[in-house]
């Protein structure tokens, strides 16, 4: 069976929208409940300005609520899909700049336990 014939099975594809809603929803969790670590991991990139680390940090975790709501209305899901699309393509190449700098060390700011960059999180991004 190809991924587009399952793919629209109903079942299917509330689980896969209910799983990626979740997992948006989760590390929205980690951030919201460990400003300060998200803050430093932010920061560790090296991507941005000091001035918008403050405003940026606040406003990711939001987003990714926003998105992760919008995929279960499915009147909003595309859109919400695309701001996946693009929030997962910006992390993914965050992560890829700071692993060509050599930057491989510093905590990804997924949540939870210390994950250092790798490219295994560029490929799970970029999918």
């Amino acid at each position: 069976m190809d991924i587009a014939a399952l793919l629209a099975d109903p079942a299917v594809k509330g689980a896969v929208i209910g799983a990626l809603a979740l997992v948006l929803f989760g590390a929205a969790w980690h951030k919201l409940s460990e400003p300060n670590a998200f803050l430093s991991a932010l920061a560790a990139y090296r991507v941005m300005p000091h001035a918008l680390l403050d405003p940026v940090a606040r406003v990711v975790p939001l987003t990714e609520i926003a998105l992760g709501a919008g995929m279960l209305v499915p009147a909003a899901r595309s859109i919400a899909l695309l701001g996946v699309a693009a929030l997962m393509s910006v992390y993914a190449a965050a992560i890829a700049l700071n692993l060509v700098r050599g930057r491989s060390y510093i905590d990804c700011g997924c949540g939870g336990a210390a994950h250092p960059l790798s490219w295994s999180l560029v490929v799970r991004n970029s999918l």
